[in-house]
């Protein structure tokens, strides 16, 4: 949907998981304004021995689209052959990140703060040579400052350029791993939503798009919006620690993760499949050339 005056606000939802100790918030239900979520299943269980799950080798077959309607083909050169498509992999940027992540709340506060940091560090080479302006991202906590109303864990507000962040929603105990793993993909994917801002991508995506078709289009803009954060989170293998457990937490979040989690909701973020297949695709190459989700297929994008 188009921005609107009181900004456009692009939304994740996590699962609501409450341990001993920590409180974990429901999401709330969105405004009118808001682009609705993708759904997570319970986290697995992962034991120590359990090797790293590689990225899928098989290529997934595409869902059937419905035979009825279909959203119109994509031409706005914005979205087909934007810029950033053509700027190349991303290079790992100098990350100072916190070790501890999984105490406290502060501690995910100044982890969260640290890795927006260095995402800004490591897009902004690769904005300015698409020829579009540089301009940070910043994150806050939910119901402070720009944050207020929050409507879902985590969010992106257009308007202020901000990453908004529930930190209780990442408080499970005795999963320190998952917690770290959920917030740096988390993060990643929201970053997306800014890239797409500052690329021209965010305010065109669903121009002059029927009503009826205007599922699909959220969906192409999310699934890229994962596709980017995977292509960081490649890039920043070492800086993130994505060796062992945290590669294999990394690989049941974005198998597991699909709008078919909640059958009777909106399918605006992607099947399973798709979430899958999209952040797979960014995760192998480390370049946004394998992020066009606005000519791919409408299997691609189901």
């Amino acid at each position: 949907m188009r921005r609107d005056s009181i900004g456009f606000v692009v939304v994740v939802v996590l699962i609501a998981l409450v341990g001993g100790g920590c409180s974990g918030a429901r999401p709330a239900r969105e405004r009118p304004s808001s682009v609705s979520t993708p759904r997570s299943i319970s986290k697995p269980v992962v034991t120590a021995t359990v090797a790293p799950a590689p990225p899928a080798t098989k290529k997934p077959r595409p869902a059937t689209p419905s035979p009825t309607r279909r959203a119109p083909v994509i031409k706005d050169p914005v979205l087909v052959r934007n810029k950033l498509y053509g700027v190349g992999k991303v290079r790992a940027a100098a990350c100072a990140l916190p070790a501890d992540v999984a105490k406290s709340d502060a501690a995910l506060t100044s982890y969260g703060k640290a890795l927006v940091a260095c995402m800004n560090r490591a897009w902004a080479p690769l904005i300015t040579r698409s020829g579009s302006a540089f301009r940070p991202a910043k994150i806050v906590a939910n119901d402070t400052g720009v944050c207020t109303e929050p409507p879902s864990t985590a969010f992106y507000n257009s308007e202020f350029e901000t990453i908004c962040i529930d930190w209780d929603s990442y408080c499970v105990e005795n999963a320190a791993s998952w917690r770290t793993v959920q917030l740096q993909t988390d993060l990643a994917h929201e970053y997306g939503h800014h890239l797409q801002l500052l690329t021209g991508i965010m305010d065109n995506y669903d121009l002059d798009t029927p009503s009826w078709a205007q599922l699909e289009h959220e969906r192409r803009l999310e699934l890229q919006a994962s596709c980017l954060g995977a292509a960081f989170v490649a890039a920043h293998r070492n800086a993130l620690a994505f060796t062992n457990w945290r590669l294999n937490e990394w690989e049941q979040i974005v198998t597991t993760t699909g709008d078919d989690n909640a059958p009777t909701g909106p399918r605006d973020h992607g099947s399973r499949t798709s979430y899958s297949y999209w952040n797979h695709r960014g995760f192998r190459s480390a370049d946004p050339s394998s992020c066009n989700t606005f000519t791919a297929a409408p299997g691609w994008v189901s």
